[in-house]
């Protein structure tokens, strides 16, 4: 409706309920109307609001002025119905409406519709109580014939553009709730089985909104977590019980090459009974023509299998580490070295 057509709706109505604006209110009250899709709700509210304050037959500026106007009329009322809350009704009446706002994403948060199991009992007694939440114009609740639930949500738009309370939960819920509606996307598509469960990195974020909001968490969104937290830990054990078994393998494997090896150099460089040692000793690992692993002439090697024969297990030992540092892939002094540290404890 064009501003020439909302003065004589307006005027007309006020004359037939015999009541009259004082001179101005009226162009005053539109030039207050913007455009903007859901400004006629506000306008709506504004002159009912004023209709209650009106003295004798007249519609003053005075109580045009204490109602907060166009924009402020629905925001001063629902601060008014917010502040006769109890300290617990006002936190349970915050969890409510930021549930029934959707966060934009550099567009203006919308409203969104929720249902009783998702804000649970307590809150929905809140909702739908004499004086509550829908007594009191702020939300307005219905049935989803679709899923057969009860639904609530914000009475209207404006409310979410004007009522300043709002706006502060909205941001400073905006993180939790972007979040929170990825959740419950995810939730619903592996109820539905087209969704798997929490990766490790998701459940971390997860657990963390878990802590800081709890009671904004449906049942279901808490279950969706609580399986992927399950799965995980089966995960993790399951790669506990393969690095144990892969140890184990390592270990069995070094023994049986320590054992073919020295069964390899005693049939081939050495003589039966001859002792170990580093002059006939050889431990050839062959790649076709290559060989990865020579034994070589090492002194350190014989200093320190003399001193160990003189009981001079100290002096064995350095020797040993020399030796191994000499021929880092030669087997032979790293097990020298071991049975002179072991004796010289």
């Amino acid at each position: 409706m064009k501003q020439d057509e909302l003065t004589d709706v307006i005027r007309k109505h006020a004359k037939k309920l015999r009541v009259e604006f004082a001179p101005g209110l009226t162009e005053r009250i539109l030039n207050d109307v913007d455009n903007e899709p859901g400004n006629l709700a506000l306008l709506e509210f504004a002159l009912t609001e004023l209709w209650k304050t009106k003295t004798g037959y007249q519609l003053t500026h005075e109580a045009y002025q204490d109602i907060g106007q166009v924009k402020g009329a629905l925001a001063k009322y629902a601060d008014e119905k917010y502040e006769n809350l109890t300290e617990e009704e006002k936190k349970r009446g915050r969890s409510i409406f930021i549930q029934l706002l959707y966060p934009g994403e550099e567009t203006k948060d919308t409203g969104r519709r929720a249902n009783r199991e998702e804000l649970g009992e307590e809150n929905w007694n809140l909702i739908i109580r004499k004086d509550g939440l829908a007594d009191s114009r702020l939300v307005v609740t219905g049935r989803d014939d679709t899923n057969n639930q009860e639904i609530v949500e914000v009475v209207h738009e404006a409310l979410i553009q004007n009522w300043g309370q709002l706006r502060k939960w909205s941001k400073e819920y905006r993180e939790f709730r972007t979040w929170q509606e990825r959740n419950k996307r995810r939730t619903k598509e592996w109820k539905e089985g087209r969704e798997q469960l929490l990766s490790e990195r998701d459940l971390e974020t997860a657990e963390k909104w878990i802590k800081k909001h709890e009671q904004e968490i449906s049942r279901d969104e808490k279950k969706f977590i609580k399986e992927s937290l399950k799965e995980q830990e089966k995960q993790r054990n399951k790669k506990k019980v393969v690095g144990v078994l892969r140890g184990i393998l390592f270990i069995l494997s070094s023994v049986m090459l320590a054992i073919l090896g020295t069964y390899y150099y005693q049939k081939t460089s050495c003589d039966v009974g001859e002792r170990v040692g580093q002059d006939c000793f050889r431990f050839i690992i062959t790649s076709g023509d290559s060989q990865l692993f020579v034994g070589t002439t090492n002194e350190f090697l014989e200093k320190g299998v003399e001193n160990f024969a003189a009981e001079n297990f100290e002096a064995a030992e350095e020797d040993f580490e020399n030796a191994k540092e000499s021929a880092p892939y030669d087997p032979i002094p790293r097990i020298y070295e071991n049975n002179a540290r072991a004796i010289n404890k």
